[in-house]
């Protein structure tokens, strides 16, 4: 009888499926902390936010014109307000929805509170992290409303 060295074929076969099944494994929690990262950068780029719009507020004395849109009136053009939300969008592969308020219907004034809301990426959760005027940063499961024209402050659902 000779002495045979090497693997058998169902050996090798054996060795490669185990190999399949744990790189599958392994790109599914990949995946997972990808999202989770980019919901760690939304979160951040909101929390900055907040920051940057009171010393907007200090400056202006108020928060820009009213409007439900994140690209207009809201902190009037501040480029690092308006660079921190297009980074969040991006993290996020979202939109942000912006609203602000000056509390008066139809008025169209000068905006005196304002939140803003940006989708997650990870699936798990409820949906949207928001920030707003009061200080307020959370995960919800509602947009922002956009009606400006109410005598309600923008705030986060």
């Amino acid at each position: 009888m000779k002495d045979q060295k090497g693997f058998t074929l169902i050996e090798l076969l054996m060795v490669i499926a185990i190999i399949g099944v744990l790189a599958a494994i392994v790109l599914v929690n990949v995946g997972a902390a990808r999202d989770k990262s980019a919901d760690a950068v939304v979160k951040a780029n909101l929390v900055n936010i907040r920051s940057q719009t009171e010393v907007y507020y200090s400056t202006n004395i108020n928060y820009g014109g009213e409007t439900a849109s994140c690209n207009s009136g809201i902190f009037s053009g501040d480029p690092s307000i308006e660079m921190a939300i297009a980074s969040a969008e991006e993290a996020s592969g979202g939109s942000a929805v912006c609203s602000s308020s000056d509390g008066a219907v139809g008025t169209g004034g000068n905006a005196l509170s304002w939140a803003i809301t940006v989708p997650l990426k990870s699936p798990s959760g409820s949906g949207f992290w928001c920030v707003d005027f009061e200080g307020l940063s959370k995960e919800t499961s509602v947009l922002v409303p956009a009606d400006i024209n109410t005598t309600e402050v923008s705030q986060c659902p």
